[in-house]
């Protein structure tokens, strides 16, 4: 159960910073965002499909390593990822990265129960769901995190901004001030004392 939340851990952080980097770093809109990664998702789904009839054909630690083999081949991809990319690089390597997602988690829940005694079932699919359930709140917790880093940045920024305007006015209104004063002085003075 540990290995599949550690596997999910940074299997799917990488999902949670491929967003931000095509949001926040690449300015692509929100929706173009989803488009890039869905191939990711559409990968899983086809190899999950497929998976459990592999199970019953070959042997485990086969698919295991086959996933394994697909999570370092995209790995291997985004190590070239930059910011003058295309979508395609992520777009690829996320669908590579869903077929090893496919193959590695249903027969690792496989693994998990086939081992379990029938009388210890029921607490391994509560620990199973357990740690899907963590997996995905600390993914929540992630996005959640970098959308308020996001929302702080704005915030710093407009604050910058209103800084700089409340020093321009106050430098104005200090000019204003002097030119007041100057005027002021300027009509007193032409006055002569014997007016």
């Amino acid at each position: 159960a540990e290995a599949g939340f550690f596997l999910g851990l940074v299997t799917f952080g990488v999902m949670a910073i491929s967003t931000l980097m095509l949001a926040n770093l690449m300015n692509y809109p929100i929706v173009t965002v989803g488009l890039v990664l869905m191939p990711r998702g559409i990968g899983t789904m086809a190899t999950m499909l497929v998976v459990g009839r592999l199970i019953v054909r070959f042997d485990v630690r086969y698919l295991l390593f086959a996933g394994l083999m697909c999570l370092a081949i995209s790995s291997y991809m985004m190590a070239g990822a930059s910011l003058q990319m295309d979508s395609w690089l992520i777009m690829s390597s996320g669908f590579i990265q869903g077929l090893g997602v496919g193959l590695m988690f249903v027969p690792i829940a496989s693994v998990i129960f086939a081992t379990l005694p029938p009388r210890y079932l029921a607490q391994g699919t509560t620990i199973r769901s357990l740690t899907g359930q963590v997996s995905a709140a600390s993914q929540a917790l992630a996005s959640g995190a970098s959308e308020q880093a996001a929302s702080i940045e704005e915030t710093s920024a407009s604050m910058e901004e209103m800084a700089s305007m409340t020093h321009r006015n106050s430098e104005n209104a200090s000019e204003k001030n002097f030119l007041i004063l100057f005027t002021l002085s300027c009509s007193f003075s032409s006055r002569s004392p014997l007016d």
